[in-house]
C-alpha cells in the first residue's frame, strides 16, 4: 500500500520497490499461513487419536480388576466398540 502511495507521489523507484516488497510480504505470509494451519490440524488429529488411546488402556486396566468374567468380558467388548466407534 505504501509502495503505491510512493508512485502516485513520482518516486516512482522507491514506489515500486515498496510494491514489490508488499507482495512478496503478503506471498509468504499467506503460504506461512496455510503450512501452519495444516499442521495444526495434524496435531490436533494426533493429541485427539492420543486421549482415545490413554482412555482405552485406563479402562482395560479397570476391567482388568474386575474379577466376576463375564461382567470383565462384558466391560472389556464395550471399550472395544466405543474405540472402533471413534
Amino acid at each position: 500500500m505504501i509502495g503505491i502511495g510512493f508512485i502516485f507521489a513520482n518516486t516512482l523507484p522507491i514506489g515500486i520497490a515498496g510494491s514489490i516488497g508488499g507482495m512478496f510480504s503478503a506471498y509468504f505470509s499467506n503460504v506461512f499461513y496455510k503450512i501452519y494451519k495444516s499442521e495444526n490440524e495434524n496435531v490436533n488429529n494426533v493429541m485427539k487419536d492420543l486421549r482415545r488411546i490413554e482412555a482405552t488402556r485406563i479402562g482395560l486396566w479397570l476391567a482388568d480388576n474386575i474379577t466376576d468374567d463375564k461382567k470383565r468380558d462384558e466391560a472389556i467388548r464395550y471399550l472395544i466398540d466405543k474405540a472402533s466407534a471413534g
